[in-house]
């Protein structure tokens, strides 16, 4: 009878954790796509000062989050999340709009993707 109890909560914990995880996951990539529609809107808007100070709290959000999106999701999606990121602060500084334009959408689009392939349902289990 121990066992069987052992067993059961051995199970609810792992059924708290992933839940966890998701909805930990969830919240990150919300977070980061606000941030990124931030920079997009100063870069549609062409406001230097203002497009510096979005992707300088872009930049900070994913100094905070990239460790325990490592956890979550597989490294190759975070590694190309990175290295997109990595080359916005070189687009800002010579005011190239259209590039943060471009590198902002491509990685909004990323951060929705994360959050679609983690979502528990038959096509992401089979």
């Amino acid at each position: 009878m121990k066992r069987l109890w052992i067993a059961i909560l051995c199970l609810l914990l792992a059924a708290v954790l992933s839940t966890g995880g998701y909805f930990g996951l969830q919240h990150i990539c919300l977070q980061m796509e606000e941030k990124a529609d931030a920079v997009i809107a100063a870069a549609k808007a062409e406001d230097s000062e203002n497009q510096k100070n979005a992707i300088n709290a872009f930049l900070s959000a994913w100094k905070k989050y990239d460790s325990l999106l490592g956890a979550f999701v597989n490294h190759h999606e975070t590694d190309d999340l990175d290295i997109l990121i990595r080359g916005l602060s070189d687009k800002a500084s010579t005011e190239d709009f259209e590039g943060v334009y471009e590198d902002m959408c491509e990685i909004h689009y990323r951060f929705q993707h994360l959050q679609e392939a983690e979502n528990p349902n038959v096509k992401n289990v089979f």
